[in-house]
């Protein structure tokens, strides 16, 4: 599963590296990128909403397709082991297009753990 390949990617790039940028295939820089960057430790992400929100319309469109079933419920599981109510309106959702990962006293490392 592509989803797994980035996991193991991104794990490996923190191994090397404090901040790693990841960046689907697709997508296209059409600017100049400064020569620094500085991020804040942590996810750094574009949001594109209310996860709450994008949840309900995707689930919406077939909600008897089973593998949007087991996706729900891994969100779910994964929200429960970490203490975050995924019916928050604060909590956002963020497409996996672009973001950058700093390195936050190994906690990013216990994130990626969590997802096994």
């Amino acid at each position: 599963m592509p989803y797994h390949e980035r996991r193991f990617a991104i794990w490996q790039a923190l191994s090397i590296s404090p901040s790693v940028m990841y960046l689907d295939a697709d997508v296209r820089i059409c600017a100049s990128v400064p020569k620094t960057l500085e991020f804040l430790p942590g996810l750094t992400a574009r949001s594109c909403g209310n996860l709450q929100k994008h949840i309900q319309e995707e689930f919406n469109r077939n909600p008897n397709s089973p593998k949007l079933q087991h996706k729900k419920y891994v969100i779910e599981k994964m929200a429960r082991k970490i203490g975050i109510d995924i019916d928050s309106p604060e909590l956002k959702f963020i497409n996996e297009f672009l973001f950058v990962i700093n390195a936050s006293e190994g906690r990013e490392l216990e994130f990626f753990k969590n997802l096994g």
